[in-house]
């Protein structure tokens, strides 16, 4: 029973990933794309710092879960109808603070650096590519993965972890990941030195 529940909570965490980026391609990119979530992910691109409200995303996310739950309880045994939602529903949430986390705190490690230079990628250069946020692996699986050095940003979408807040130039640490596309954040490690002045 046990490793039977854990099989079905693996696959519904699974699950939650090809979700994740089929609705994220699909729906949030694909043509002829609508409704209120669709036009929450379009104020997300054109405000980097926006997020949906958490109760519009828990008035879809509840009864998706109840539907799935009560659709699984008529094919499997008790376990999997429990689990497998369960499995789906605690990454979704995962998920949410993950991919908040990505755009409020700076990374911590390779992890974290990487995820978020795939991440931006497809923020701010190509939304057509990178539309993984918990994973890049479902990018990889259907050709959409693009490999990120660095990631150019319009001055407005800077994020203030990426700023010195004395310069408001990006910070060091992050100037061989982040480039600023207007020519008032270049980077001071990149910045050309005054020139000379005769005297």
């Amino acid at each position: 029973m046990f490793i039977e529940s854990l099989l079905f909570l693996i696959i519904g965490a699974l699950g939650w990933t090809l979700s994740e980026y089929l609705i994220h391609r699909f729906q949030f990119h694909g043509r002829g794309r609508s409704g209120p979530m669709t036009r929450e992910h379009t104020r997300h691109h054109k405000t980097a710092h926006h997020f949906a409200p958490t109760w519009h995303k828990l008035a879809l996310a509840l009864p998706t879960l109840v539907v799935l739950c009560t659709t699984l309880s008529f094919i499997l045994p008790i376990s999997g109808a429990v689990f497998l939602p369960l499995g789906f529903g605690l990454t979704y949430l995962a998920y949410e603070m993950y991919h908040r986390r990505l755009h409020t705190h700076a990374p911590k490690g390779p992890w974290g650096r990487r995820q978020r230079l795939h991440h931006y990628h497809h923020h701010f250069q190509d939304p057509s590519m990178n539309h993984g946020v918990t994973t890049p692996y479902w990018d990889m699986v259907f050709g959409t993965y693009a490999k990120v050095e660095a990631v150019k940003i319009p001055r407005r979408h800077l994020l203030s972890w990426m700023l010195d807040p004395q310069s408001g130039r990006i910070k060091d640490e992050f100037a061989q990941d982040y480039l600023s596309r207007d020519s008032d954040a270049i980077p001071a490690s990149r910045a050309m030195p005054a020139p000379l002045r005769s005297t």
